[in-house]
């Protein structure tokens, strides 16, 4: 019998959210015995640990013929006068959850297969090996401060890779499980593609994993899984030839590969646009450069890279401006940079490149770094690090909708976290508010896809101080997050020295009018009942962090209104 049920254990594998699986052999010669199958980190990785426990003596009447034979005990060293000694020193077993434990509401016992086990799942503390101290707070705990250390930037860099590889994993399972959702021929371009991606993993991960992590990337995934059966998905499909090609340029592979190019461009993200001048290209890669053909003639630019980096050189190449001070571009060409809806209830596009049109831009963002530097070197380094382009949105919406005169828009999405949209600021401190506002919600939304912070229904609207409108209570706590960041930034802005007096003035008015609306929400979100334990950590985390900047509620502006600094957005 015991045989049998070790035989039944080396099946099992540790749940990922660490729960152990608590047996019960029941025999004939033995009342009760158990087992415990639990996951223990070492090294990174988890490992399988089974052990045998006894559970004591049986209740009268029960089946057996006496009680388990008792385990027995290790006997130490007799010490002089026959002490033994302390005891030594080493690693403790763990022991089993016994029966009325704390585990019992986890699940209900069922016999196996064998029919002579029972299980229930069992809740288990399993300590890590250089995790974290007890107490102290976890990554939710400390970004509710809105500041990220290096720890937290690797955490939410790591957290939105995996998240793109699930979505990606996600395409190819669709069109595993339902071949007749695109024709034959672009299930085989896809295999190619992604063949191509795989090789240049092998060859330079760091290079692939860049460029599958660009904004464009999340809104061209976003846009092929919903993407319907048929024609609107194998367009969509076509796309993901160009990212593994961007990603094998920049990874050093050679390779050759046939393109769609619609319209006769070719967008590599995070790079470019080549204009081919035909709809589907060949794409040589040999060295250091990468050729284009259409019909054995040459269609488009010459492809150059090195270093990872991959530039064009010729006419048609066009590429994106890079941002003085970091590794981020205005991305002013990419057909997938923005949603096909537009942002906003005015539903504005991206706005299209113009000639000259990029040095205003340049000039504001590299005052605006500067302004962050100045007031806060760590929250300009989180920006740099978060922030992967810039998008300039036009004012003029789809349906002949015009932003108003003197309105402001700037925005972030889920499906792209390290993309600001924002129309064209008049100030370097506007622009510094908007990437201290936007780079947030990156933040948050990253951070809620790893760890969860509500459960909230859909239907649920809360009215706030920001706003206009209701908000969902994903809304209120993203407003939330965001306007601390600005009471914080301006906080410190008025503490700057040296600083004139009318400055220091207005600084702490944006403080007090930003901490104000803060305070009012956060009893929306704390009296909701929809926040889970991470989420309520993360809520609370916040209110400690406003009483430190403001030591009160401070002043709100009112319902529907507008803060000092024009925040409505």
């Amino acid at each position: 019998m015991r045989n049998a049920a070790r035989r039944r254990m080396s099946r099992m594998r540790p749940d990922p959210a660490r729960t152990c699986f608590r047996f019960t052999a029941l025999g004939k010669k033995r009342a009760a015995a158990g087992a415990v199958l639990g996951g223990r980190r070492q090294g990174g990785e988890e490992r399988a640990e089974a052990q045998e426990r006894p559970y004591g003596r049986p209740g009268p009447g029960r089946c057996g013929e006496g009680p388990a034979p008792a385990r027995p005990r290790r006997s130490r060293p007799a010490g002089p006068a026959g002490d033994r000694g302390p005891r030594p020193r080493g690693r403790r077993r763990s022991r089993a959850a016994l029966p009325g434990s704390a585990g019992r509401g986890l699940g209900r016992g069922q016999r196996g297969r064998g029919g002579g086990t029972l299980y229930r799942p069992v809740t288990r503390r399993v300590p890590d090996k250089g995790g974290a101290r007890p107490g102290a707070p976890s990554p939710a705990g400390r970004l509710a401060r809105t500041r990220s250390g290096p720890e937290d930037l690797a955490f939410l860099l790591d957290g939105l890779h995996s998240r793109r590889l699930v979505l990606l994993k996600s395409l190819l399972t669709r069109l595993e499980r339902r071949p007749s959702a695109v024709p034959g021929h672009a299930r085989e371009r896809f295999a190619e593609h992604w063949r191509l991606l795989e090789r240049a993993e092998e060859h330079a991960p760091l290079p692939v994993r860049d460029t599958l992590d660009h904004p464009s990337v999340g809104n061209w995934l976003a846009a092929a899984l919903t993407a319907a059966d048929g024609e609107p998905l194998t367009r969509s499909l076509d796309h993901f030839g160009a990212v593994a090609a961007t990603a094998a340029l920049r990874a050093g592979t050679d390779f050759a590969l046939d393109l769609a190019a619609p319209g006769g461009i070719l967008a590599l993200p995070g790079a470019g646009l080549a204009r081919t001048g035909a709809e589907t290209v060949r794409l040589t890669a040999h060295g250091r450069t990468a050729r284009l053909t259409a019909d054995g003639r040459r269609a488009g630019p010459v492809l150059l890279r090195a270093a990872g980096r991959l530039s064009g050189a010729g006419a048609g190449w066009q590429g994106l401006r890079r941002l003085p001070g970091s590794g981020a571009c205005l991305d002013d060409l990419d057909p997938y940079r923005a949603p096909s809806g537009g942002v906003g209830r005015a539903a504005l596009p991206a706005a299209p490149r113009e000639a000259g049109g990029h040095e205003p831009w340049l000039r504001r963002w590299r005052a605006a770094l500067a302004l962050l530097r100045a007031t806060d070197p760590q929250r300009a380094a989180e920006t740099v690090a978060l922030l992967r382009c810039l998008v300039p949105l036009a004012r003029h919406g789809a349906g002949g909708r015009v932003l108003e005169a003197g309105a402001k828009a700037s925005a972030t999405f889920r499906a792209a976290p390290g993309a600001v949209f924002t129309t064209p600021p008049e100030s370097a401190a506007e622009l510094a508010e908007v990437l201290v506002h936007e780079t947030q919600h990156s933040k948050l939304s990253v951070l809620h896809d790893l760890v969860p912070l509500h459960q909230a229904a859909p239907g649920a609207v809360h009215r706030v101080a920001w706003r206009a409108d209701p908000r969902p209570l994903a809304g209120v706590l993203q407003g939330t997050y965001a306007h601390l960041a600005l009471a914080d930034f301006w906080d410190r802005a008025a503490r700057r020295r040296p600083l004139p007096p009318a400055a220091a003035a207005d600084a702490r008015a944006r403080r007090d009018s930003y901490g104000g609306q803060v305070a009012q929400a956060l009893p929306i979100l704390l009296e909701s009942g929809e926040l889970t334990p991470e989420g309520r950590e993360f809520v609370e985390g916040m209110e400690r962090h406003l009483a430190v900047l403001l030591g009160t509620a401070g002043h709100c502006a009112p319902f529907g209104g507008t803060s000092p600094a024009g925040d409505v957005r």
